[in-house]
């Protein structure tokens, strides 16, 4: 099973042209999550098995939310875009998923032994350092996101994003700060003396609370007041990324779905 799940991890980007990869791709995303979250909680083959079981079963409930979706994105016109309503929607999608998904992390987090508790703490201690010198290394984060979206960005554009550079960057110290608090907390907790089924109610709340209460601060509506004028402002060649971006998330969206009848 994760040999197949290596291949497609590392072999797929390679035919990311062919007919028929993101049907792949869907067909097999419970192997390459299990491969993923195995790797992440250096789980035995016994709680991979039994993972793989609940992120198959997580994957068929989800038609209803992903159908959702999938209705907003059609009827979704960027020139006349509020992107205020548009965060509002996507971060309750977010955290909706974030927090239902989160029952399953729980469930294995709170299973790990103490040298799997190590592999995990060395997992998160090696990704603390890289996100800590991309951070500090400011180079342009928010320039390169509303490329991904929009693409090449007129001069204009660019200067909005410089303009509101320190508040961009205060964002994303907020987001590390934040990281790094919830991690504590998540390790004490794995680190402590509670019965299995405790912990794992534990954790799951932990991660609860830190989804819900996400906040919007002062630097956010700044950041959004940018986001807005710069999406107000898009050129036709730039609404035709937009679309084919868009296009393609719901070709993402609909081919889970119907995988998942």
């Amino acid at each position: 099973m994760f040999k197949l799940a290596s291949f497609l991890l590392i072999f797929l980007p390679l035919f990311l042209s062919s007919c028929g990869i993101k049907e792949v791709i869907v067909a097999n995303f419970d192997l390459i999550l299990t491969k993923k979250i195995g790797d992440e909680f250096h789980l035995n083959s016994y709680q991979r098995d039994s993972l793989k079981k609940d992120i198959q079963s997580y994957l068929k409930n989800q038609k209803m939310l992903a159908s959702s979706l999938l209705k907003q994105l059609e009827k979704h016109q960027i020139k006349n875009a509020v992107v205020s309503d548009d965060f509002i929607y996507l971060k309750g999608i977010y955290t909706e998923i974030a927090v239902s998904f989160s029952a399953i992390l729980s469930k294995y987090l709170a299973q790990l032994n103490p040298y799997q508790l190590g592999k995990f703490k060395q997992n998160l201690q090696q990704r603390n350092q890289s996100l800590k010198i991309s951070t500090l290394a400011n180079t342009s984060p928010a320039k390169k996101r509303f490329g991904k979206f929009f693409g090449d960005l007129r001069e204009d554009q660019i200067n909005l994003i410089k303009g509101g550079s320190d508040i961009f960057n205060k964002i994303s110290q907020q987001r590390y700060d934040r990281r790094l608090s919830f991690q504590r907390d998540l390790l004490d907790l794995l680190g402590s003396n509670e019965p299995v089924h405790r912990k794992q109610e534990l954790v799951h709340k932990l991660f609860t609370q830190y989804n819900l209460k996400l906040k919007f601060g002062h630097e956010q509506k700044l950041a959004m007041g940018i986001t807005q004028k710069i999406v107000s402002g898009l050129g036709s060649s730039q609404i035709d990324y937009f679309s084919d971006k868009k296009n393609d998330i719901k070709d993402w969206i609909a081919i889970y779905i119907k995988y998942h009848e």
